[in-house]
C-alpha cells in the first residue's frame, strides 16, 4: 500500500472505492517534468496539467493543457472571480486587517 492508501484508510475507515458525491471543485493534476521549482508545494510549475471539473462527485469535464494554456486559463478564471460578489465579500472580510490605501493592482497580486 502507498502512503495515500493509508491516509484513505485512516480517513474513511476503508481502502475500498467509495462514492465521493460531497466534492465539487477542480482537480489539478500536474504532468511531466517540473520546469520551475518554487518552495511552497503548489507553486511549482510542470510541463502539462490535467484539469478535472467535478460537481457533486461527478466528472463534468476533463482536459489536458500545456503550462502556458494552464496559466492563461487560471488567469482568466481569476479575472472572472475578481469581478464577482464572492471575491468582494472575501476581500471585505479581510481588508480590515490591512492599510486602507492598498492599490487595486496589489489586491490582484494578493
Amino acid at each position: 500500500m502507498s502512503g495515500f492508501d493509508f491516509y484513505v484508510l485512516d480517513l474513511f475507515g476503508s481502502d475500498k472505492p467509495f462514492l465521493c458525491d460531497f466534492y465539487s471543485g477542480m482537480l489539478i493534476v500536474p504532468q511531466g517534468k517540473m520546469v520551475k521549482y518554487v518552495h511552497g508545494d503548489y507553486l511549482s510549475e510542470y510541463e502539462k496539467y490535467i484539469l478535472i471539473k467535478i460537481t457533486d462527485g461527478k466528472v463534468i469535464s476533463k482536459g489536458e493543457y500545456s503550462l502556458q494554456e494552464y496559466k492563461d486559463k487560471k488567469d482568466k478564471a481569476f479575472e472572472l472571480f475578481y469581478k464577482s460578489n464572492k471575491y468582494n465579500d472575501c476581500w471585505n472580510g479581510m481588508k480590515s486587517s490591512f492599510v486602507e490605501s492598498i492599490s487595486e493592482e496589489y489586491k490582484k497580486q494578493f
